[in-house]
């Protein structure tokens, strides 16, 4: 026998007694465990519930404030007002209506269905007035809506275009509230407010409760100084 045959064979007989010598990590005391760790970590996480970009929940996790405004209506009185006005321009323009088409009937020699056909032009654009003058305020009404909240003045209304407007404190230049003498007899007042800048630049909001015009005046007018003093 070889010398080379010796040591093989001699050395496959130390691996046959003693097989934890062919893994050395196996005999290792905790590498199991050490593997079977490493492993857990690499292991990737399951799936993460979907949070959208702003929910509640969200603001919640991140403790922010949810900013909510308390849209208010107008006066309900504002109804009554509107339709007074109403009712006095549909007046005026039946007048006029009136004063220019009834000498046509007198004066000019026409047959009896043009006559007829002046009557109900009068009659179809007086009532169409009329119509429009009882209905028109309860629209305006219902599509009112404003709020004061920490960042300035929000006003919600149009009936076919809708307009939004937020007027914030920092534009704020004056304030006014006027009346008319209509709206002294329902007790009602327009809010004014100026702004900064060509577009916009005055911001009206009529029907208040005139002591809710009062108060949002101050409100924002506090709000101004309080902005200009952190400036």
């Amino acid at each position: 026998m070889s010398l080379r045959e010796n040591f093989s064979e001699r050395d496959g007989s130390e691996l046959r007694d003693n097989p934890s010598e062919k893994n050395p990590v196996a005999s290792t005391p905790g590498a199991s465990e050490t593997i079977d760790s490493n492993s857990a970590e690499l292991t990737p996480p399951g799936p993460i519930g979907h949070v959208e970009h702003g929910s509640p929940s969200d603001a919640k996790a991140n403790n922010l404030p949810a900013v909510e405004l308390d849209f208010q209506t107008l006066c309900p009185r504002s109804v009554r007002l509107d339709r007074l006005i109403g009712a006095v321009v549909v007046l005026v323009v039946s007048t006029i209506l009136l004063c220019s088409t009834a000498p046509l009937l007198f004066l000019l020699d026409m047959p009896m269905w043009g006559k007829a056909l002046i009557v109900l032009s009068w009659l179809v654009v007086g009532g169409g007035f009329g119509w429009l003058a009882y209905f028109h305020p309860k629209w305006q009404f219902d599509r009112t809506r404003w709020a004061i909240g920490s960042d300035g003045f929000h006003i919600h209304r149009g009936i076919v275009w809708r307009h939004q407007v937020a007027v914030p404190a920092a534009r704020v230049q004056h304030v006014d509230v006027s009346q008319g003498p209509f709206e002294r007899m329902f007790q009602l007042g327009k809010l004014v407010i100026h702004t900064a800048g060509t577009e916009n630049a005055s911001i009206e909001v009529p029907n208040l409760e005139h002591a809710t015009a009062l108060r949002l005046r101050d409100e924002l007018i506090k709000q101004k100084e309080m902005v200009g003093a952190e400036q």
